[in-house]
């Protein structure tokens, strides 16, 4: 007598990358604005409360959206504060008066 043939199910594989399995990405960042900076006769620059150095200041990075400006001429004892808000992967001159009152 021959032995049975027993017909075996093929057991599925477990299944990868499904939805459940996927973790997800997170968005990528929009491309940073480019600006130049400057003041006349000179200014201190704050951006968001952090200094970035002395007028003149060319092609900073700064993330897109909105941020605070503020530059600072302790001699003259005047000070300027600029809301920006940046475009992505945009470029943004700034230039102040600090002499002038109506200056931005």
């Amino acid at each position: 007598p021959r032995p049975i043939a027993h017909a075996r199910s093929p057991i599925p594989a477990p299944e990868v990358g499904g939805p459940a399995d996927t973790p997800e990405a997170d968005p990528p960042a929009p491309a940073p604005s480019r600006v130049d900076i400057n003041a006349a006769p000179w200014a201190r620059v704050f951006l968001d409360g952090r200094e970035l150095g002395t007028t003149p200041l060319f092609d900073l990075e700064i993330p897109a959206g909105a941020h605070l400006l503020r530059l600072s001429n302790p001699p003259l004892g005047r000070d300027r504060t600029i809301r920006l808000e940046l475009a992505a992967a945009s470029h943004r001159r700034v230039v102040v008066d600090m002499l002038d009152d109506s200056s931005p």
